[in-house]
């Protein structure tokens, strides 16, 4: 996957691939986490919150998606 920095004040990258349905987030404290069978659309409405950090919590953590931790 290929991050790419946001701005946000808790999330430092992101990526997504496709092909997986595999979403990956690196956190401010280096932390990197890869989040399962995440549809598209859920990771656009990520990407583009005007608050990432806020909308990565509602739509990603509260929906319990399945995730390893990398790092």
């Amino acid at each position: 996957m290929d991050f790419e920095t946001v701005a946000s004040s808790t999330i430092q990258a992101m990526a997504y691939d496709p092909d997986t349905l595999v979403m990956g987030i690196i956190f401010k404290n280096g932390s990197e986490y890869h989040y399962d069978d995440v549809p598209p659309a859920t990771y656009s409405t990520v990407r583009n919150a005007v608050s990432i950090g806020a909308a990565f919590a509602e739509h990603v953590k509260k929906a319990g998606f399945k995730f390893t931790r990398i790092r």
